[in-house]
């Protein structure tokens, strides 16, 4: 999530590492952080599946702040939500020696019978609910333009290859309008299904014939 590009605690060392047996889903209602009890927004959480492995940033803190970091991630939290330790990898470059590396890292897991768990399978309501919520840490649009661009910076990250890894983010952002993408800042690197993704859109103009409006 946001810790990815906005940490809220010391970072001793950031390197792009993979988790097995997990997915990320905008399935998390968020009656906090990216939204209200009144009108929920949505976080990105993972979820347990077999087979399947997503990329992100592996933080590794300092000693002198796991204290300070473990308070951070906890007032982050949704209500109910509890960090869980997980096995994850990374390779060291020729530079540093090489070779492929794994370890324990903390994060957020939800399970189908949390209480904010809400499977939506139409990928539009999911944009609509994610970038029309507002909540203590801001807008969620501000959230998914974010995490996507973040997402293709991770050098093990490829938008090419939808089969093996897990592209659920990519897919809401196609579900957005071509010109509400470019508007807000997305920026459409190796995306899996080239241009086609980022065409005519369908943006409408209003009355007055100049300001586009988006039919979510």
């Amino acid at each position: 999530g946001s810790e990815m590009w906005e940490p809220s605690f010391p970072i001793a060392e950031k390197r792009d590492g993979w988790v097995k047996g997990f997915v990320r889903r905008f399935y998390a209602r968020s009656e906090g952080r990216w939204g209200t009890k009144e009108k929920p927004g949505r976080k990105l959480t993972m979820m347990r599946e077999h087979g399947a492995w997503i990329w992100g940033h592996l933080l590794r803190v300092p000693e002198d702040s796991r204290e300070a970091a473990m308070q951070a991630i906890a007032d982050l939290a949704e209500e109910g939500e509890t960090p869980k330790m997980h096995w994850y990898g990374f390779a060291k470059s020729s530079r540093e020696g090489g070779g492929i590396f794994e370890g324990r890292a903390l994060s957020y897991v939800m399970d189908e019978d949390h209480s904010l768990y809400s499977k939506l399978s139409n990928n539009t309501d999911l944009a609509r609910d994610i970038v029309t919520a507002v909540g203590d840490s801001g807008s969620g649009a501000s959230y998914l333009v974010s995490l996507y661009n973040t997402l293709g910076e991770i050098k093990g990250f490829d938008r090419t290859l939808g089969f093996q890894l897990d592209h659920h983010v990519d897919d809401i952002v196609e579900a957005l309008p071509d010109s509400y993408r470019r508007e807000r800042g997305y920026i459409n690197r190796r995306s899996r299904v080239g241009e086609a993704a980022w065409g005519k859109g369908t943006e409408k103009l209003n009355k007055g014939g100049s300001r586009q409006t988006y039919n979510f």
